[in-house]
């Protein structure tokens, strides 16, 4: 069965979504139907219990990447890996040689935008304002990146780990996209414009 060989970890609202689409365009690139599949972490995004980990084996994990076609490049996409504290662990339980992607915007326009979706979702009622003064965990923690790597280099070594910035990733797309393939091991020049 096969196995993810990289993970893009996060974090949310930092282009993960953008990356999933074009990275799945990449001839040698198996990405799974499913965007985000949440198996090692605990909660969504809106801290709802998701225990995809305890509910279902590593086997229900693979068998989302049972239509892979031989590509050398295997992964898939949850920006929540990133700030669940138990998610490193468990990727390196059973990932121990995986690459991970991590793709981190500017804090405060990381969390606005996160909050124009709980918005849109209907999943707060709250202003910006309130956010920011109360400090909401989910909108204003989740950009608090140094926590959130050690995690990871705690678990991995740092040349298992691309951490990307998103303001300079769509600065410069043809050029990162292409690092992220020579980093996954892969065709690296496939890109030229997007």
């Amino acid at each position: 069965m096969a196995k993810p060989n990289f993970l893009i970890i996060g974090a949310e609202k930092s282009g993960t979504t953008w990356l999933y689409d074009r990275l799945r365009r990449h001839p040698d690139v198996f990405m799974p139907e499913v965007k985000e599949i949440h198996y090692f972490n605990q909660l969504d995004s809106n801290h709802q219990p998701r225990r995809n980990y305890e509910r279902h084996d590593f086997e229900w994990y693979e068998d989302h990447f049972r239509a892979r076609g031989g590509e050398a490049a295997v992964g898939e996409v949850t920006p929540m890996y990133l700030c669940d504290k138990q998610a490193s662990k468990r990727i390196r339980t059973h990932l121990p040689n995986v690459r991970l992607v991590a793709c981190l915007r500017y804090p405060t326009d990381r969390a606005y935008s996160h909050y124009w979706m709980a918005q849109g979702k209907e999943h707060t009622t709250r202003s910006f304002r309130e956010v920011v003064q109360k400090r909401t965990l989910r909108f204003i923690e989740r950009g608090r990146y140094g926590k959130q790597l050690e995690r990871y280099l705690s678990q991995f070594d740092r040349s298992q780990i691309l951490v990307l910035i998103h303001e300079e990733l769509f600065a410069d797309p043809v050029q990162h996209l292409n690092a992220i393939c020579s980093f996954l091991g892969v065709e690296d020049t496939f890109y030229r414009d997007q």
